[in-house]
C-alpha cells in the first residue's frame, strides 16, 4: 500500500553498546600500529610490484630510456630494466616507516629516488669536474610512489579486517 511503512524495534543494554563504543573508540590506540604495518606491507608490495612492471600507479608505463642511453646500457647490463643495472635498486630500497601511531610513511633513501619520480632537467645537479652538466640530459619522470585504486580498495579491505577483529574482541 502507497504511503504504508514497517516499523522495527531495536532494544540493546546500555553496558554492551558503551563497551562497544568504548572499544571502537580506542581502536586507533589499540590497533593502530597493526594496522598501519599491515597497510605498510600491502603498500610496499604494490610499489614493488609497479616498479617491476614499469608503471606508475594509474597504470600509465614509464617513459621509454632514451635510444642512447638503452643501447649503451644494453652493452653494459644486457636484459636490464629501469633501474636494474645492479639488481633492483629501487625495490630493494623501497620501504615505510610507522609516524606515530596515526601515519605511515613509503619511500626510498635512494639518491635517485626523486629523479625516478619526478624527473629532473639537464644540469639541475650542477656540473661535473670537466664542466659538464649533472644530469647530461633531461630525466623524464617516471613514478612509483602512489596509491592506485586497486591499493585505495585494499587499504580499505584491511581497514574493514582490523575494525571487524576490534568488534569481535567487544
Amino acid at each position: 500500500m502507497a504511503g504504508s511503512y514497517n516499523t522495527v524495534n531495536v532494544e540493546f543494554e546500555r553496558e554492551e553498546a558503551d563497551a562497544l563504543l568504548d572499544r571502537l573508540l580506542s581502536f586507533g590506540r589499540d590497533r593502530g600500529p597493526a594496522l598501519l604495518r599491515d597497510m605498510g606491507e600491502m603498500l610496499l608490495s604494490s610499489t614493488k610490484d609497479r616498479a617491476e612492471r614499469e608503471i606508475d600507479p594509474d597504470g600509465i608505463p614509464w617513459v621509454k630510456l632514451s635510444d642512447w642511453y638503452a643501447e649503451s646500457k644494453k652493452e653494459k647490463h644486457p636484459g636490464k630494466k629501469i633501474l636494474r643495472a645492479e639488481g633492483n635498486m629501487l625495490g630493494d630500497m623501497l620501504s615505510y616507516q610507522l609516524d606515530g601511531d596515526s601515519a605511515l610513511d613509503l619511500g626510498t633513501n635512494a639518491p635517485y629516488g626523486a629523479v625516478q619520480q619526478f624527473g629532473q632537467l639537464k644540469g639541475a645537479s650542477g656540473t661535473s669536474k670537466r664542466g659538464r652538466p649533472i644530469p647530461w640530459g633531461d630525466i623524464p619522470a617516471r613514478p612509483f610512489l602512489g596509491v592506485s585504486d586497486k591499493d585505495a580498495d585494499e587499504l580499505i579491505r584491511i581497514l574493514d579486517e582490523h575494525l571487524q577483529a576490534a568488534i569481535d574482541e567487544a
